[in-house]
């Protein structure tokens, strides 16, 4: 699921934080698209392209 519209955020703010993040996977999956922004992944060692979910 990507997000709808992209928020930076900046500064602390927990309750904004709190409503935008409900869950883990939240906030995996906005990491993640801040990160990869192509959504691809290749590793910067070796190139490759699968990966798996953290722990």
């Amino acid at each position: 699921m990507l997000m709808a519209k992209k928020i930076k955020f900046v500064g602390v703010n927990s309750i904004k934080f709190n409503r935008q993040f409900k869950s883990d996977s939240d906030c995996y999956e906005y990491l993640a698209s801040i990160k990869w922004i192509d959504e691809t992944f290749e590793c910067k060692r070796c190139k490759y392209t699968k990966y798996g979910i953290g722990k």
